[in-house]
């Protein structure tokens, strides 16, 4: 029915052979702790300073400008905005302004290290890299080596988010969309997915149907299957199943600060299901969970079914998925979506969306409400022109069959409770289900819509 879109910042990070001194540090790696979300600039700068081995004797840190084409005007700051946290995080002295290696050895006396970061925006990604340099200790040696070899290097990168684009252009929201359509294989979808499960840098559509469970990939118009599981193999049926169904679809948070590559696993739940399922890239069982498990915050949470709405509190769906971040569900609702998002000041936050009586309510997690009246069953939670403010988007509350919409809210502030309508999509065959996607390029977040027997992207 939805796919909400958990905009969290995952990071990959690779180590390499140090010097003898550094080797015996580098081949213990630390165990990183379990986390929740964070910011792209700060997951980036952490997982840069756990992919390297401990630096002992002073360390400069330095850092170039923005690798971006086209260039950045403030690429310069959103460089020193990296540097300066991966600083903090090794505990080292952060950088006042970009430059150069050779410069950087150059002031780099009394110290016994250069950190040299490198940042660049390839796509919708911010990515960065640290080489570590020994700063030659005598004047020859500096004749004889000015730029010193790197002797230890790590690698991280994380999806774009309001942070790093409060740094470059802005986005307009309401402008011409660009619509992609192409058949899908699943006749009754009722929940997707668009994420990058195995992490090569092209995100994955998953829908989740009746019958089955779809991992597909979209490009030039074409759905190519990839993996397909039949729920029957998943979970047996609810003996009390809703008459229309309802089923979320959405990745796992990152559990590990600094974790190395991996690819993404996903939790199907579904109204007609027993259990909540959670499965891997590849749509292989990893394990399963009693309750109906949804996003919750920067984690995910179980609840309970009332009759046809879902609604009361919110447990632990297993023992390693945390504690919920709310109570309850707050309502009675037959449709649900939910996102960790940032704001333009790097600062995490928490959107819910549910429709109760055909009225939309959306909260954040500090409690604030934000309504709109009679939209349709299907919702999804992101935001397109990552300007830090939430967009909902939800189906028009049609009977099936009828002409349909993906009409885009934006709750500009808060504060207030009336959410403003910015775009509307048309959507003849009407809106089975819609997922927000990750950022693809550094222009308007997409989002997928599973209409009839087509899927259409929306960039």
């Amino acid at each position: 029915m939805f796919r909400p879109c958990f905009a969290i910042a995952s990071c990959v990070v690779f180590g390499v052979l140090a010097p003898t001194e550094l080797q015996a540090q580098a081949a213990e790696p630390t165990r990183p702790s379990q986390v929740g979300y964070e910011p792209a600039v700060q997951s980036v700068a952490r997982a840069l300073i756990q992919g390297l081995p401990k630096l002992e004797g002073g360390v400069l840190v330095s850092v170039a400008g923005l690798q971006a084409q086209p260039s950045v005007e403030r690429g310069s700051l959103l460089a020193l905005r990296v540097a300066s946290l991966a600083a903090g995080f090794g505990g080292f002295q952060a950088p006042e302004e970009t430059s150069p290696l050779k410069t950087a050895i150059a002031r780099a006396k009394g110290k016994a290290w250069v950190l040299s970061l490198t940042v660049a925006l390839e796509g919708g990604r911010l990515q960065a890299t640290a080489d570590v340099h020994l700063v030659p200790r005598t004047r020859w040696a500096r004749i004889r080596n000015p730029l010193p070899g790197s002797v230890a290097h790590a690698f991280a990168d994380a999806p774009i988010d309001a942070e790093v684009r409060s740094f470059l252009p802005p986005i307009p929201l309401v402008s011409t969309l660009t619509i992609e359509r192409a058949k899908s294989f699943e006749r009754e979808p009722l929940a997707l997915l668009c994420e990058d499960l195995d992490r090569d840098g092209a995100p994955e559509i998953v829908v989740a149907g009746r019958e089955q469970v779809s991992l597909v990939r979209l490009h030039e118009r074409r759905v190519s299957p990839i993996a397909s599981r039949a729920w029957k193999e998943l979970s047996l049926k609810d003996e009390t199943p809703w008459r229309e169904p309802m089923a979320l679809a959405f990745a796992t948070p990152p559990t590990a600060r600094g974790a190395l590559p991996a690819a993404r696993e996903l939790v199907v739940a579904s109204t007609d299901r027993a259990k909540s399922v959670r499965l891997n890239a590849a749509l292989e069982s990893v394990t399963s969970y009693s309750g109906f498990a949804l996003p919750d915050a920067h984690r995910f949470s179980c609840a309970i079914f009332d009759s046809d709405t879902l609604t009361g509190p919110l447990s632990e769906c297993g023992e390693t998925t945390g504690a919920p971040a709310r109570a309850s569900v707050s309502g009675r609702f037959d449709a649900y979506a939910g996102a960790a998002l940032v704001d333009g000041g790097g600062s995490a936050y928490s959107i819910w969306a549910g429709r109760e009586d055909g009225r939309l309510e959306v909260r954040d997690g500090a409690g604030k409400l934000g309504t709109a009246a009679s939209v349709g069953a299907q919702l999804a939670v992101g935001d397109l022109n990552q300007d830090g403010t939430p967009e909902i988007l939800a189906s028009l509350d049609v009977p099936r069959g009828s002409p349909d919409a993906v009409v885009v809210y934006s709750w500009e502030d808060r504060s207030k409770q009336a959410l403003k309508e910015m775009l509307r999509v048309p959507v003849a065959a009407g809106v089975r289900a819609i997922a927000v996607c990750p950022p693809i390029d550094r222009g308007r977040v997409p989002f997928v819509i599973a209409s009839g027997d087509e899927l259409m992207v929306a960039r």
